[in-house]
């Protein structure tokens, strides 16, 4: 018997699962519930964190990606499904000092893939004329090789006026790999009059999700499209299945906008001056990432943002988000059939309006990430209640469940 399947086997008698496995059909009679088998395991000591991120490598092992400024904190890898985990140190001798990794993928060939910036000067949050790296490692992360991307000649107005600023640090920048091979990821390209959300020409304010990619094996980046003109902190999740469909948790954040109603905004949003849209939001893209369209009914709040996706094999996505302002929970919407649908309110029936779903409780108070580690068997790691020396990172165990509610 194989690691793998030793490993899945060890699982099915840890969570002691019942009855068979869910299928695309969300709108059952029994209720839909989340089952923890462990929680508050404490993976890392206290520290300065951000948003986490969980990749399967396809040799079985899980990375993680803490957002932790310190490079030999960055990354973590387990090979016995999350149990443990060992750091790997972060060299990178061919980009500037004081880099920050903003996003980690893994491709089908086992090599590893950051996105990372220089850190601004003296703790600052200016990204303006800070260089945007690509680096790869063919060697489980012992040594990589880095390349620049020029990322002002991608707006769409090319070299004669540039893009400004790229914002990758304290986001997501998930990596997708294309049948063909091509690697993408997004991250925030702006023009120096962003801010300006009342200009005439409403392609240039905004935070910019951009897609960027590589058919060369990461050694040039371009290719740029746009995800998104008002989006930021965008995780990407593809269709197991059919990998042309992308959907993507995404930060929808602007001002009152040309057109926008101020009456129906607030409605929604609960605002009405400075950033009235700051909320999760769900995309979606049917032609492998070119173009992608906000989901009618899928902007889950305001501040309930931070979302991230898993979409396992199963056909499950699950999308985790904040709660809202105040409240720091961590909640999850639940589809069965790839986000066509969602567990409603009630816990049994589906709706198409992620807006309207069950919001499941979920762990810690912000930036968790899910991966599934059997047939609806799932390892969550977040961070914990933030004390003097930062956040622990912890992680839980559990299963979803379809039945008489459990005591």
């Amino acid at each position: 018997m194989n690691t793998r399947l030793r490993l899945l086997v060890s699982f099915s008698v840890l969570f002691c699962l019942v009855g068979s496995a869910f299928g695309a059909n969300a709108n059952a009679t029994n209720q839909v519930q989340i089952v923890v088998a462990q929680k508050g395991l404490n993976l890392l000591p206290p520290g300065d964190a951000g948003m986490l991120n969980l990749l399967r490598h396809p040799n079985g092992s899980i990375w993680l990606h803490t957002g932790k400024e310190d490079l030999g904190h960055t990354l973590f890898r387990s090979k016995d499904n999350g149990e443990s985990w060992k750091p790997v140190l972060i060299s990178l001798p061919e980009a500037q000092p004081n880099q920050y990794i903003a996003g980690l993928g893994i491709t089908r060939d086992g090599k590893l893939w950051l996105v990372h910036q220089q850190l601004p000067d003296n703790g600052g949050t200016s990204f303006v004329g800070k260089k945007l790296h690509v680096s790869c490692s063919e060697d489980d992360g012992r040594t990589w090789k880095t390349a620049t991307v020029d990322f002002g000649p991608l707006a769409p107005t090319g070299k004669e006026d540039p893009f400004e600023m790229a914002c990758a640090a304290w986001a997501y920048c998930s990596f997708i790999e294309s049948p063909d091979g091509t690697l993408m990821f997004s991250t925030s390209l702006r023009y120096p009059d962003w801010k300006d959300y009342q200009q005439k020409d409403q392609t240039r304010p905004g935070i910019r999700d951009v897609m960027v990619r590589s058919k060369d094996g990461g050694k040039t980046w371009g290719d740029a499209t746009l995800v998104h003109q008002h989006a930021t902190e965008t995780d990407h999740a593809v269709d197991p299945i059919d990998p042309d469909r992308i959907l993507a948790a995404s930060r929808k954040q602007s001002f009152m906008l040309p057109g926008d109603n101020p009456k129906e905004v607030e409605r929604i949003t609960g605002q009405s001056e400075g950033w009235v849209w700051k909320g999760g939001l769900l995309l979606e893209s049917t032609d492998g990432g070119r173009v992608f369209k906000e989901v009618p009914g899928s902007y889950v709040g305001y501040y309930a943002h931070r979302a991230n996706l898993l979409w396992t094999n199963d056909n499950v996505v699950i999308f985790e988000h904040n709660l809202g302002q105040r409240n720091k929970s961590r909640m999850g919407r639940i589809s069965f059939d790839g986000g066509k649908t969602w567990i409603a309110d009630d816990g049994k029936k589906s709706t198409p309006l992620l807006a309207k779903s069950k919001k499941f409780e979920m762990f810690g108070n912000t930036g968790s990430a899910t991966i599934d580690v059997g047939p609806n068997q799932f390892m969550t790691v977040y961070l914990g209640k933030r004390g003097p020396k930062g956040w622990p990172i912890k992680r839980a165990f559990w299963r979803l469940k379809r039945g008489p509610k459990e005591s």
